[in-house]
């Protein structure tokens, strides 16, 4: 999960007179439109990727054209390669839009946190653990996720093993996802949750 902040430099102007300026705010929009196809026509299908404009800021009058526009996005990969590759991707397709246009642009990409890893051995012991817990399997694999988590940063220096608590009982309070105004937990979860972290430690130290 990466961060962008990206500035598209125009010319300002008279909205009466347009062709005496250049329009950062015409020339972002073709941009935004632009970076979406990144994931649709410069990356394998097979390989996800994620590329979303978050904020965008410009222009000061109704009857001003904008000297510049400020945006800043995200950039989720699953796949380290394909993580390397969408900087360049970016400066490619906004290089040429703005060269098109007469405009220019600045971009900053920051590092953000790496995909989550899982260690094989410690998913075994996992599922090895929530069996004895329950007695009987109480887990499902699921989905990749274009989510950042900082739990990656561990997973890159020890074996690790990242799993999520399932809270939504089914009733329409618990089942608005995370960052959602209303999110909501069903609480009796929380102490399997605590049986699950102290099993783990329990039985990895019995087979150390």
């Amino acid at each position: 999960a990466d961060r962008f902040e990206l500035k598209i430099i125009g010319q300002g102007g008279h909205a009466a007179k347009p062709h005496e300026a250049i329009d950062s705010i015409a020339v972002a929009g073709q941009v935004i439109t632009a970076l979406q196809h990144i994931a649709s026509r410069c990356i394998d299908p097979l390989d996800t990727v994620v590329v979303t404009i978050g904020t965008i800021e410009g222009g000061y009058a109704s009857n001003v054209i904008a000297p510049e526009v400020r945006m800043s996005g995200t950039i989720r990969a699953l796949s380290p390669d394909v993580r390397r590759r969408v900087p360049e991707l970016l400066h490619r397709t906004i290089r040429g839009i703005t060269d098109a246009f007469g405009a220019s642009y600045e971009l900053i990409v920051e590092d953000g946190y790496p995909p989550v890893i899982n260690n094989e051995a410690m998913v075994a012991h996992f599922i090895d653990a929530n069996e004895r817990l329950f007695g009987e399997p109480r887990w499902e694999y699921a989905r990749a996720s274009t989510g950042g988590e900082d739990f990656a940063y561990f997973a890159q220096q020890i074996s690790g093993g990242f799993f999520r608590l399932g809270v939504n009982n089914g009733s329409a309070e618990t089942s608005y996802p995370l960052h959602h105004p209303k999110f909501n937990l069903d609480e009796s979860a929380l102490p399997l949750g605590t049986a699950m972290l102290a099993a783990l430690a329990v039985h990895y130290l019995e087979k150390a």
